[in-house]
């Protein structure tokens, strides 16, 4: 029932937003802050929805760490499909996700992830790679909050722990921003639908905000290794 539900909810939304695809856009050719956080409000409301058709019991903590007043690179693991569904709402400034080319050939998707400033890149592409370093960076430096997945794609494990490798080029926009750095730990997404596909179930997810990181405070070793640094603090967060 549960995902029946979120099918119509999905199907609805999409007829009655269709018309407000072109009034961001237009809205976005002249301002498009403006136009961010009219999709951010919009979406927002659709995962949250989501979330509560799927029973979800939601925790979140540790959100007092991220600062309301400068952009932020968050950092996550990646476990689902849904940690963006869950994720996004809690974002308190507008945020763009980092996130690979092939959703740009699901049309909906594609359009959507544009109005959101989703930065699409190949990762077995070096140059897509490097530009995509590039504009993350400006969107920070433009007050616009980035969201990595650093591992590069869903941990299928099944196990929480231990965390794929961290890219060191993940962490580059704060670097060259002075950004801080949000290490967040999210459990308990794949149990939503991955576990049980193609069924949506009632589960519990977490996510935790750690307190921030900046590049600027690291020493030597640890800025030579930061992927492995904040992969470690991000798992001491999971193991709790």
């Amino acid at each position: 029932m549960r995902s029946i539900l979120i099918i119509i909810l999905l199907v609805v939304y999409v007829i009655v937003m269709l018309p407000a695809l072109l009034i961001f856009w237009l809205i976005g050719r002249k301002n498009p802050k403006k136009a961010e956080r009219a999709v951010h409000a919009c979406l927002s409301w659709l995962f949250n929805a989501f979330r509560f058709i799927a029973g979800t019991e939601l925790t979140v903590t540790g959100l007092e760490n991220v600062p309301t007043d400068k952009p932020v690179l968050y950092i996550a693991n990646h476990n689902s499909y849904f940690d963006i569904i869950y994720t996004y709402p809690r974002c308190i400034l507008p945020t763009s996700y980092v996130s690979k080319d092939g959703i740009l050939k699901i049309p909906l998707f594609s359009v959507w992830g544009r109005l959101m400033r989703c930065l699409f890149f190949d990762r077995s592409d070096i140059r897509q790679s490097v530009k995509m370093i590039q504009e993350a960076t400006e969107y920070l430096k433009d007050d616009t909050s980035v969201f990595i997945f650093p591992e590069g794609t869903r941990n299928k494990t099944g196990q929480l722990v231990p965390l794929g490798e961290f890219h060191n080029g993940s962490f580059k926009p704060a670097q060259k921003s002075g950004a801080p750095i949000i290490p967040v730990a999210i459990s308990g997404t794949a149990d939503v639908w991955e576990a049980h596909m193609p069924w949506v179930h009632k589960t519990k997810v977490s996510i935790e905000y750690g307190k921030p990181v900046y590049y600027a405070d690291l020493s030597a070793d640890e800025r030579k290794n930061i992927g492995s640094h904040i992969k470690g603090i991000v798992e001491g967060m999971l193991q709790k």
